[in-house]
């Protein structure tokens, strides 16, 4: 099954860069060098599947250390994508409202464990997807890579007033796990183990949008990626994983 660019973009990230206390492409050579490869590769993955625009973001601890827009926010009047691009974030909204939920928690004025219908009379167990009571808080959220990335940074260190720190790990705490034990759910989150890296992400998809954030909070490390294009459809591509040492390099091939 083809995957999604932002996917793969995670991944490539992941399998290619190695980001230590000092991070600055003017004083690495190297870094700068795969950032240039990095671009010529979107450019052309973009092409090679019709996406109009993307804006991606690599987060270090607390700083956006690299973003950039690629092609058209709108290509009829030929607005640029940018980091500050507003894009619909899909199903990324999930973790927002997760959020504000555990900060109702906080404040006493629920449980986790009370009926959904409690609060909501008109839920119900599989509310259809266009319901708008429901959609807003599940997947109609818009953002941008230089906000998304501070939310990032804030997963990531939990230096913020959002919730606590005790609150925030009970976030990250795994809930539910498939079979095999390589991937499930926290609090709002999807997990999973990337050779020896746990990434925590969400990912998302609505009208047109496709959208990316993961991070690793051992290594620090945060991507964001937004696309206004669903690239999943049309022409397939097979994926290749090729473990190098202990790193693993991504190969894209038809």
């Amino acid at each position: 099954m083809k995957k999604p660019i932002s996917i793969l973009l995670i991944l490539f990230i992941l399998a290619t860069f190695s980001f230590s206390q000092t991070v600055s492409f003017q004083d690495n050579p190297e870094l700068a060098g795969k950032i240039e490869l990095f671009e010529k590769w979107i450019q052309a993955q973009m092409e090679y599947r019709g996406i109009v625009g993307l804006s991606i973001g690599i987060v270090y601890d607390q700083n956006l250390i690299w973003t950039k827009g690629f092609g058209y926010a709108d290509q009829e009047k030929k607005i640029p994508a940018t980091p500050e691009t507003i894009y619909r974030i899909a199903s990324i909204s999930k973790t927002f409202t997760s959020t504000a939920i555990l900060q109702l928690r906080d404040s006493g004025k629920l449980r986790l464990d009370d009926p959904i219908n409690k609060y909501l009379p008109w839920s119900y167990l599989f509310p259809s997807f266009t319901d708008s009571k429901g959609l807003t808080p599940a997947a109609n959220l818009s953002s941008c890579v230089v906000d998304l990335a501070k939310y990032i940074s804030f997963q990531i260190n939990g230096f913020t007033p959002v919730l606590k720190a005790n609150t925030l790990r009970e976030m990250h705490r795994v809930y539910w796990l498939q079979p095999h034990w390589k991937s499930g759910w926290e609090l709002g989150w999807g997990i999973r183990k990337e050779g020896e890296r746990t990434i925590v992400s969400h990912g998302g998809c609505v009208g047109g949008y496709r959208t990316q954030v993961s991070f690793c909070s051992t290594d620090k490390i945060g991507i964001v990626v937004l696309t206004n294009s669903d690239d999943i459809k049309g022409k397939d591509a097979k994926i290749e994983r090729i473990k190098v040492g202990e790193n693993y390099s991504v190969r894209v091939r038809e």
